[in-house]
């Protein structure tokens, strides 16, 4: 078993520097709201190179809208999740 320690050395410095200021940041209860709040945040950076990081923040709400909605695009949603 590794340190935590270790593990934080083995991660590039490019990657912690992308872990600290994520993409996209999404808080409050999960619902339209907030799935309106990821595509608002996403389309703008869809053609910029690199990864997205996503960072979430949830006092609850209903976890099938999100999944739901990008189910219907064909992307692993849906019941994938569950």
């Amino acid at each position: 078993m590794t340190s935590r320690s270790d593990e934080r050395a083995s991660i590039p410095e490019e990657i912690r520097a992308r872990l600290a200021r994520p993409t996209i940041r999404l808080s409050g209860s999960v619902g339209h709201p907030m799935v309106a709040s990821f595509l608002d945040q996403l389309l703008p950076v869809l053609e910029v190179e690199g990864s997205i990081l996503v960072e979430p923040f949830t006092d609850g709400g209903d976890a099938g809208t999100g999944s739901g909605d990008s189910g219907e695009n064909g992307d692993a949603g849906g019941d994938a999740a569950q």
